[in-house]
């Protein structure tokens, strides 16, 4: 393990000692962690995106066939 200190070479006190590579490490995890729960919100975004759209189209479908059932004329999707 890489150690660095800033005490005094001469008198190591083991508790002052800094592990650089742990604390890098922990801190990619974090990171990582933090990338995937970005990813994780766009994708849920992304589908309540899908299904409000899908939505809105039944609905349209809907209306329309509700207009054409009252009226007897079918209508155009433009």
């Amino acid at each position: 393990m890489f150690f660095l200190t800033a005490i005094p070479s001469w008198n190591p006190n083991p508790e002052m000692l800094i592990d650089y590579e742990e604390l890098e490490a922990e801190e990619q995890s974090r990171a990582e962690e933090a990338e995937q729960l970005q990813q994780q919100q766009q994708q849920q975004q992304q589908q309540q995106q899908q299904q409000q759209q899908q939505q809105q189209e039944q609905q349209q479908q809907q209306q329309q066939e509700a207009d054409r059932q009252r009226t007897g004329v079918a209508v155009i999707n433009t």
